[in-house]
């Protein structure tokens, strides 16, 4: 566990790329102005996503510009969570956030029918919806004042238990879960049985290691970054949900840049998605390796207790289908996957 790659894992959070500022240049000969966006990430700098906002994206919109923008990120958390990033940002504090997965369901109901559980069954489809519907995620964010700069992967999160592992659908009303991820998972965890505690994110390492619950649904990358690998010894690895992380700036923000720069950005924003999410997945892949081979145990559900336990979580979609997420964005998605898996 002391090798340097643990100084690399992802700690839960996910990317982030702005917020706007402009200052005057000093300097005679440069130009009247310079654009710098400010930004807000959960992530400690040489941690987690962070390495890879720092090593990709910051890079790669900074250059979309032709260098008239400039990126200043405030890590680790010091401007708060996802919920009071966006808060500052609504009155002006703040212009842009990382969101991690939990930031990105609050900024809009739609976009909590990503999350729901066992909706994908492979990272393939992620990508094949993403294709397909990016320009609708784009519209809800922007009906929020805000622009999406790009549609990242968190994980596809697990279940984490201290003492007792999920293994069959009863498990399920045998443990206490801390909920942190708001009323899709309240509704998740209700429907299999399972005794739900709320709590905020900067709260659960603490509360977990004082036997508060015994249980969490969490990224690899977040768990191996809090050290819960500790007090968690059971993961079972399943795909119970997938998780986007959305960084986001103000309108504002975004209208500070000239139409040529914003066209440069949307043209090439693909790009640098496709390489942020394969190298996150290598390393998110690495964090629940590491984690199995310090002594956490692996649970594997055989297929048809997992089919037990995938319809009885899926009997949410329907009913929350126009009260928590609009019924038009639920069939947008199910006809694409139905379409992706005839194809497939």
């Amino acid at each position: 566990m002391a090798s340097q790659f643990f100084t690399r894992i992802f700690v839960f959070s996910a990317v982030a790329i702005a917020l706007f500022v402009t200052t005057p240049c000093a300097s005679a000969g440069k130009e009247a102005s310079h654009i710098q966006w400010k930004l807000a990430c959960l992530a400690p700098k040489d941690v987690g996503y962070a390495v890879r906002v720092r090593e990709i994206l910051i890079p790669e919109v900074e250059k979309a510009t032709g260098g008239a923008l400039s990126v200043k990120v405030y890590w680790g958390g010091v401007m708060g969570n996802d919920e009071e990033t966006l808060k500052k940002m609504r009155i002006g504090q703040l212009h842009g956030s990382g969101l991690s997965g939990e930031g990105t369901f609050k900024l809009a109901d739609d976009i909590s029918v990503l999350g729901l559980p066992f909706l994908f069954e492979s990272y393939d489809e992620v990508d094949y919806l993403r294709e397909q519907m990016t320009d609708e995620f784009d519209a809800i964010v922007e009906a929020q004042g805000l622009k999406l700069l790009t549609w990242l992967d968190q994980d596809f999160d697990q279940i984490y238990t201290a003492s007792r592992p999920i293994f069959v659908l009863e498990d399920f009303s045998k443990s206490s879960f801390i909920t942190w991820f708001g009323p899709l998972e309240g509704k998740l965890l209700e429907t299999m049985g399972a005794t739900a505690t709320p709590m905020s994110v900067m709260e659960i390492p603490s509360s977990l290691r004082s036997n508060i619950a015994d249980g969490v649904i969490a990224p690899a990358i977040w768990v191996l970054g809090t050290q819960l690998y500790a007090t968690m010894h059971n993961v079972n690895a399943m795909h119970i949900r997938y998780v986007p992380a959305f960084p986001v700036v103000t309108q504002k923000a975004w209208d500070m840049l000239s139409d040529e720069q914003k066209e440069t950005i949307q043209r090439e924003r693909g790009g640098w998605t496709n390489t942020f999410n394969a190298l996150s997945r290598q390393d998110t892949k690495k964090c629940l390796e590491a984690m199995i081979k310090y002594g956490m145990v692996l649970t594997e559900t055989p297929p048809g207790e997992l089919r037990r336990i995938q319809d009885r979580a899926r009997g949410i979609w329907e009913p929350l289908a126009g009260e928590l997420y609009s019924r038009e964005i639920y069939d947008q998605v199910q006809a694409h996957l139905k379409e992706y898996r005839a194809g497939n």
